[in-house]
């Protein structure tokens, strides 16, 4: 009576019960909340009340008879599709053990044989087919005129160590002059150069004529055009 400040026994009475009512008010709270935390995937309390935070019963209820659905289309999905997996796997069975079964497996046996013959025979022309441009390329890099070697030395020169050297191209039909670039990218055609460039090729393969000619012991004549120019143009 002094704990619950009760002044009589009916008083106290009152009490107990209002006392058994909480516990059992209490023990009611303690069940759903474990209920709810089974069901709840794992998740703590918190995250679900904040989930359902906002919504009223009726919305809960929809969204969760909306989710059975969903569950009973998805399982049966996962039903369909091990069915699918089972007949197949049968299937596959049946032709692992099935009459063809051997000869289907000493054809795709023969087929890899085959596939590594021709890939054995594919790297060996593709490297003999190499070999044979590297041969070609240095052959022609060894018999190269003097005259065109030498060019290819004053453009390089004249252009500054733009190119590196010159050489010249055959197709079967006709041939052409290339000029090789000092970073090893794709020979230049004389029409692909700027006019600059292209005088100073000429003047690059002038040189090296005149060069090769007075080697030979030719005596060359000197040409003068118009001496008097600069006299007639001061009068």
């Amino acid at each position: 009576m002094e704990l619950t400040g009760a002044q009589d026994l009916p008083a106290l009475s009152h009490h107990v019960e209002e006392s058994k009512r909480v516990r059992n008010i209490l023990g009611q709270i303690h069940d759903l909340t474990q209920k709810i935390l089974s069901q709840g995937d794992g998740l703590p309390l918190m995250d679900l009340s904040q989930e359902v935070e906002g919504k009223t019963p009726d919305q809960l209820a929809a969204r969760a008879e909306s989710l059975v659905s969903e569950l009973d289309r998805l399982g049966k999905e996962i039903r369909d599709t091990a069915d699918k997996v089972g007949a197949s796997r049968t299937q596959f069975e049946a032709l692992d053990h099935g009459a063809g079964a051997s000869e289907a497996a000493a054809d795709a046996e023969m087929a890899r044989s085959e596939m590594e013959v021709q890939a054995e025979a594919y790297l060996l022309k593709r490297t003999e087919g190499l070999l044979l441009r590297w041969a070609v390329e240095r052959k022609r890099q060894q018999t190269q005129s003097p005259l065109l070697l030498r060019a290819g030395q004053l453009f390089n020169m004249l252009t500054g160590g733009r190119y590196s050297s010159l050489e010249r191209y055959d197709d079967g039909s006709s041939s052409s002059l290339l000029g090789n670039c000092a970073d090893d990218s794709r020979p230049v055609p004389v029409g692909n150069m700027s006019e600059g460039t292209v005088d100073q090729l000429f003047l690059a393969l002038r040189i090296a004529s005149i060069e090769q000619s007075v080697q030979a012991g030719c005596v060359l004549p000197v040409l003068a055009d118009d001496l008097f120019k600069l006299r007639r143009s001061t009068r």
